[in-house]
């Protein structure tokens, strides 16, 4: 079973309904998928999982939410090596630009789709979708 952690900010109810949303969107039977405000994640949260997502919305021009400013500069000399790492983010923002650039030395595989973010997480079958696809990618990606 591949483990997955979903950490967002801001810890408001519509970014958490939405990571609940993506949390739900995965096949119990293969992942084990949780959630986690990023104010609240350390590094050990992250390498004691298979895949991780990281959900950030915008707020007041600046992309990376500050509950993820720690957690991103201790990214520096961390090997996540046979892990995954995917995004959400508001629509044309640069965060999962942002979190790639952090990660980069890293060795984790980044999934190239960038789940937009839905303020009322209506789109049900979008994110299905996009899960589907981020699962598969953890298959081939994680080193068991």
């Amino acid at each position: 079973m591949f483990k997955v952690v979903i950490l967002y900010a801001p810890q408001d109810a519509s970014v958490r309904k939405f990571a609940d949303c993506v949390q739900k969107a995965f096949d119990r039977k293969q992942f084990k998928a949780t959630t986690t405000g990023a104010g609240k994640a350390h590094v050990p949260d992250i390498a004691a999982v298979d895949a991780v997502i990281f959900g950030s919305r915008a707020e007041n021009g600046i992309n990376v939410h500050a509950d993820f400013t720690e957690l991103m500069r201790a990214f520096s000399g961390v090997n996540f090596a046979g892990r995954c790492a995917a995004f959400f983010a508001d629509k044309g923002s640069g965060i999962a630009g942002e979190f790639a650039r952090a990660l980069a030395d890293s060795e984790i595989s980044v999934f190239s789709e960038t789940l937009a973010f839905q303020e009322k997480a209506t789109d049900t079958q979008k994110i299905k979708r996009w899960v589907d696809q981020y699962s598969t990618f953890i298959r081939k990606n994680v080193h068991e």
